[in-house]
């Protein structure tokens, strides 16, 4: 029986900076689960983009050190340039040039930020503004496993009431943190900053249905 190789990094990171995503989708399915970069990749096929911003940044906490996490960083920088927030994805592309000052990035942040075309079309639909009868939440994580859900709604419970939600993504079912349910964005944005500033927590302001 044929056993599936893993492929090296050095093909992945080759096929990801030419753009071929779909390849390297497919060449990643062969990791294992315990592969510490399979959380990137998970992220990287997720089509829910809450759910991959959630994925890249439980990445991100706990694999500083792997090739892929500039690439994470990268990211979560076009996706708030994408939403708008350009200092947010401005701090984010400062983190990345300061911590991996070899990495050379795969986007125009500034071109972004002057209404260029969305570069991760996935990301296009949370730049819009809340439809009526949706409100905001600031989501701090999303994780297969339960308790390290409910570990880091007891670090956000301090900013709110929180909610835990189990929603199927491309890759399982998912425990998604929220903290609170608010009126508008800027209130959002609000305790979202303020949980970034005292958290070791990623916040991301999200769209919530009610």
């Amino acid at each position: 029986m044929l056993v599936a190789v893993p492929p090296d990094q050095s093909t992945l990171v080759r096929l990801f900076r030419a753009g071929d995503i779909s390849q390297v989708s497919r060449l990643a399915d062969s990791l294992p689960d315990s592969s510490s970069d399979r959380l990137f990749f998970d992220a990287l096929v997720e089509s829910d983009a809450s759910l991959a911003v959630a994925g890249y940044s439980e990445f991100l906490q706990k694999q500083t050190d792997s090739p892929w996490a500039p690439y994470a960083l990268e990211r979560l920088s076009a996706w708030e340039a994408t939403k708008g927030n350009s200092e947010r994805a401005r701090a984010l592309m400062g983190r990345l040039q300061t911590e991996y000052p070899g990495f050379t990035p795969n986007f125009d942040l500034q071109a972004q930020l002057n209404d260029a075309p969305p570069v991760f079309s996935k990301f296009e639909p949370l730049q819009r503004g809340a439809p009526d009868g949706r409100k905001w939440s600031v989501q701090v994580g999303a994780y297969r496993n339960r308790k390290s859900a409910e570990s880091v709604g007891k670090k956000a419970g301090a900013f709110g009431k929180v909610s835990i939600q189990e929603k199927k993504g491309s890759s399982g079912v998912i425990n998604v943190v929220k903290v609170g349910v608010f009126n508008t964005k800027e209130e959002a944005e609000s305790v979202a900053s303020k949980i970034m500033k005292k958290t070791d927590l990623n916040a991301v302001v999200v769209v919530t249905v009610q």
